[in-house]
């Protein structure tokens, strides 16, 4: 797609031409983002100056058709099939902003067997058949440990809860409420899962809602728990790069031109060799036909193993001598193998 038709696909979209994101240009937070290529208030790709000027520059030259002595080309073909070296580049970058569902968590007090009570956090999660705790959470409160058929503490509940922090100043937040975790903006590990038995014994009557109702404050009995999906201030960045690399090709073909009428290219052909050596070799002797043996010339010599199969000998002959039994042994299967051909 062309830059062209990304900005008009972008107005037919009504996108913003910065962050892309569903809002116009002038209500865009992240101004302070400038163009890689010229500077200005609007993303890299719809840029103009992004797309590189193209430079064709081909010379034709009439060379002299390489021939052999007799004036026979071999194959004309390679001759004819040698282009200009044009590599090929493509390449894509695209920034894309995430959305993030927030969890709700909350801070809540456990009392542990010696008495003391423990600030710890809790996601709240209605789709767990039981609740769970950390082997940490479990330590900490003094919990004896036994065997059940169910897990009842594993060792990480889940990641950090969100997986990245944020902005509360953007959120417009009501000052006059009591939150369930204060900071629920900040990644931190999950200590207690409190399951679907609990779940709706947790919460109240009372909800609010904020961003055309993108974020909501559902109230609890630790104070009013945030949910809800909020934009990411970080942007996911991709780049795609493809290079298309052919001048190895072309200089096979140089070389296969520069040998044309040179030399002929020999036959592997079997056949072929075996036909050429029965003509070569063919001769009337005495009213009969006779015809060499087509022996290969490249013949392959097998390694001398009588030095390797005689030592073996005097090893075996060694060990009858200290072992009469085996030497015994020995015998009988060689006797077997006699009588039976």
């Amino acid at each position: 797609m062309s830059v062209q038709d990304r900005n008009n696909k972008i107005k037919y979209l009504n996108l913003c031409f910065n962050c892309l994101g569903h809002h116009l240009i002038k209500n865009c937070v992240k101004l302070n983002k400038k163009c890689k290529f010229c500077n200005t208030n609007h993303n890299s790709l719809l840029c103009n100056a992004s797309v590189p000027r193209q430079v064709t520059n081909e010379t034709n030259r009439n060379f002299p058709s390489p021939q052999s002595s007799s004036g026979v080309i071999h194959d004309r073909s390679v001759a004819t099939s040698l282009k200009p070296y044009t590599p090929t580049t493509a390449c894509l970058y695209n920034e894309v902003l995430e959305r993030s569902v927030l969890l709700s968590t909350a801070k809540v007090k456990v009392q542990s067997t010696a008495g003391v009570w423990v600030l710890m956090t809790a996601i709240l999660d209605s789709g767990s058949q039981q609740s769970l705790c950390s082997f940490q959470a479990a330590n900490v409160l003094g919990l004896k440990k036994q065997d059940f058929c169910a897990t009842i503490a594993v060792p990480e509940i889940t990641g950090c809860v969100p997986t990245q922090p944020f902005d509360l100043t953007k959120m417009n937040l009501p000052q006059n409420i009591i939150y369930a975790d204060a900071e629920f903006n900040i990644p931190k590990q999950i200590d207690i899962l409190l399951g679907g038995e609990i779940f709706y014994e947790l919460l109240k009557n009372k909800q609010i809602k904020l961003h055309d109702n993108s974020i909501i404050l559902q109230d609890s009995v630790f104070g009013y728990i945030v949910t809800g999906s909020i934009q990411n201030d970080q942007s996911s960045y991709y780049f795609c790069n493809f290079i298309q690399d052919q001048v190895d090709k072309n200089l096979t073909k140089f070389w296969d031109l520069e040998a044309i009428g040179i030399k002929e290219e020999s036959s592997s052909n079997p056949n072929d060799q075996a036909m050429q050596h029965f003509k070569s070799s063919v001769r009337f002797n005495s009213g009969r036909y006779e015809v060499g043996f087509p022996w290969k010339r490249d013949k392959q010599e097998l390694n001398d193993n009588f030095s390797v199969a005689e030592n073996r000998a005097k090893s075996l002959a060694k060990r009858f001598i200290r072992d009469p039994t085996l030497f015994k042994q020995y015998f009988e299967i060689l006797k077997e193998y006699e009588s039976q051909g």
